[in-house]
């Protein structure tokens, strides 16, 4: 049904019920305004008229906002469509509007509320060319267009000073509205107050856009800033926000309408964080001018020029499938299953594995070569994480229905290892914890010790149970906990005296941006948490020769002591088992591990592995002790003894992993992976 055919249908409805025109539905469908506004200044803001760039996020609110406070006059553009990636916080994003162009799919959704509603739409956008049509008859300019298009904003608000129309702004930042009031006349013109002119780099007119709109930035305690912001085009937005946009710029246009008291034009501005319960407001002379502003503005062009790529893994859209696969693969999606494979932890970050991928199978070879280390003892260790690789790819594979079968070849009396993935079209449930194969990662900041509730540890031990053999242990008990920290002290003791394992982690720590880029495997310096006195204390200990003579003097404990504190903040160790001492059983413990771990992920728990006790572990049921010096062989047979009768060891079983679990901060920097 067109949508002129649906507002003849609305008012027939209206009709039926007695309501025979806009005035006796204006005076029943907005009576609960009485009280609250006259009805002569009802009658004022019915017959205003506001135009509305974009509706989008706050455009389509802004619409539905003020078409419910009585306003029926409007002029409204955009020349996009609603997609499921406007779901979150777009009045207008419902399934039937999916694909439809968003003006269309707005009048419509204005219909709804009032069929009198006088709308004319400029579906082609806002350009040079029809810039004086849109604003022809206009009282208000609502601005709802996105926050990265700068030229058709200044365009606007430049033509309305023009012609003395006030523009409001309302920005949606975080859980925050920040908004501005240009009226002609009245304080700065938007060029004016942000300090923008022709001849500016885009990237710049866009700097001194955001940083002008929210001169306090009251969101910054806990918005995650994308340092390619600018390039990506794509900021975090909430509903919640938006909506909280609309209800202030409504209240604006009611003042400015109304004449009522408190109209505060740029240079004011004003920012309301529910989240932080903070509202700031303020005056802010010469606008981005100001010193202050100046000097952000300074540091953040200073920053925008040194950009980097982003340390930290890829986030990656998963391909789209318009049917379901009946014979062979499509290409983006194995590439895609490649990657997802390519996310799996590895000690050290070593990625100690090749992936290709063959029609409807996808071939994981184990690379003994990648690490020949004493933590890897048999390729133990590699043959976890390609048990972890496996896992992903069939985690990720149900996402388009793809069954997985992993057949696994190994050799008792060699190290060599691989895994076939074949991938079969099925009717299976997409996998939850596919999406947080990207988001997965060690978690090195301090823990807050904060109890971890019992579901959630539940939740986590049975995301292995499919895993055959598999099983996680918990200790939660205080006296429990600072047993694991003090042997966790000794074997780290042992790490930082042994002069290859010295050697290996500094080989694989990357101390820049470019290292850690050009390598992408290891991980960056800023990825173990040290702090700045800590990372000093790591560059001066990369030779071992400096290293050595440290220890000597007590270095080993003091580092340790690091470690064991780190045990000490958890709300919970874990202990992985597997049933099986042969490279079968370690690679499914790795495929138990990775599911672990992807739950807690899922959970918003950090996790960060502490595996030298299962590692020693190895040394001791192998009877392999006798690489050790005599001084830490004696160092490990208290710390075996504690072992032994703290996790209850028995001889048909591996010990796949350590971790902590607990509720630590964002980290700042991640790894990153090789191409597969």
């Amino acid at each position: 049904m067109t949508t002129n055919l649906k507002i003849k249908k609305y008012q027939n409805i209206l009709k039926q019920k007695g309501y025979n025109n806009e005035m006796s539905f204006q005076a029943e469908a907005f009576s609960r305004n009485n009280g609250l506004l006259t009805l002569a200044e009802q009658e004022k803001l019915r017959l205003s008229k506001i135009a509305i760039p974009g509706m989008g996020g706050v455009g389509g609110v802004h619409l539905t906002t003020l078409l419910r406070t009585g306003l029926s006059q409007f002029h409204i553009s955009d020349l996009d469509e609603f997609e499921l990636a406007n779901m979150n916080r777009q009045y207008g994003s419902k399934m039937k509007n999916i694909d439809q162009p968003k003006v269309d799919s707005m009048v419509e959704e204005a219909a709804e509320i009032n069929p009198f509603a006088n709308i004319t739409t400029f579906p082609e956008g806002i350009s040079d060319k029809n810039i004086d049509d849109f604003l022809d008859g206009i009282d208000i300019v609502v601005d709802g267009m996105d926050a990265f298009n700068i030229y058709v904003r200044r365009l606007i608000f430049n033509k309305a000073h023009e012609k003395g129309i006030p523009v409001i702004t309302a920005g949606p930042i975080g859980f925050s509205a920040a908004t501005l009031i240009f009226i002609p006349g009245r304080g700065l013109s938007f060029d004016e107050y942000f300090d923008i002119c022709d001849g500016m780099s885009e990237e710049e007119q866009l700097l001194r856009f955001f940083i002008g709109l929210m001169p306090k930035a009251t969101h910054l305690k806990y918005v995650e800033i994308d340092e390619n912001l600018l390039k990506s085009r794509k900021s975090p937005s909430l509903g919640l926000a938006c909506q909280q946009c609309s209800a202030t710029v409504a209240t604006e246009v009611i003042r400015i309408i109304l004449g009522k008291k408190g109209i505060k034009a740029a240079p004011h501005y004003f920012q309301y964080d529910l989240l932080t319960r903070n509202f700031v407001k303020g005056y802010m002379p010469l606008g981005n001018k100001n010193p202050l502003q100046k000097l952000k503005l300074k540091i953040s062009l200073k920053r925008l020029a040194n950009m980097k790529p982003r340390i930290g893994p890829e986030r990656i859209t998963p391909p789209l499938l318009s049917s379901s696969i009946s014979d062979e693969i499509p290409e983006d999606i194995l590439n895609y299953l490649l990657k997802a494979g390519q996310q799996a932890p590895s000690g050290e970050n070593i990625q100690p594995w090749k992936l290709k991928n063959k029609k409807n199978t996808i071939n994981l070879i184990l690379n003994t070569k990648a690490d020949r280390s004493l933590f890897n003892l048999n390729q133990s260790a590699s043959i976890i994480a390609c048990g972890a690789v496996a896992e992903n790819i069939s985690i990720a594979a149900s996402r388009y229905n793809l069954n997985t079968k992993i057949k696994v070849e190994s050799s008792p009396d060699s190290e060599d290892l691989s895994a076939e993935i074949n991938l079969k079209p099925d009717q299976i449930s997409e996998d939850q914890l596919g999406r947080f194969i990207w988001e997965r990662h060690t978690n090195r900041t301090k823990y807050n010790q904060k109890p971890i509730p019992e579901e959630d540890l539940d939740s986590i031990k049975q995301a292995c149970y499919h895993i055959e053999g598999a099983s996680l242990d918990f200790f939660t008990n205080k006296d429990d906990i600072d047993l694991i920290s003090k042997m966790v002290f000794k074997a780290d003791i042992f790490r930082m005296e042994t002069r290859s394992l010295h050697e290996m982690l500094m080989s694989h720590i990357h101390f820049s941006d470019e290292a850690a880029l050009a390598s992408r495997d290891g991980f960056h310096l800023k990825n173990l948490e040290a702090g700045f006195d800590g990372e000093i204390f790591l560059k001066l200990i990369r030779p071992w020769i400096i290293a050595n003579a440290m220890n000597k003097i007590g270095m080993a404990k003091i580092a340790a002591g690091v470690s064991k504190k780190g045990v000490k903040q958890a709300s919970a160790m874990g202990l992985i088992r597997i049933k099986g001492t042969d490279s079968r059983s370690f690679f499914e413990g790795g495929r138990a591990m990775q599911r672990i771990w992807l739950e807690a992920t899922r959970l918003g728990i950090s996790f960060q592995p502490f595996t030298i006790l299962t590692f020693l572990r190895r040394y001791w049921t192998l009877d392999k002790t006798g690489v050790f010096t005599p001084e830490h062989k004696e160092l490990f047979e208290s710390v075996w003894t504690d072992y032994q009768r703290l996790f209850k060891c028995k001889d048909d079983e591996s010990h796949i992993m350590m971790f902590r679990l607990g509720y630590g901060s964002r980290m700042k920097v991640g790894t990153l992976r090789k191409k597969p």
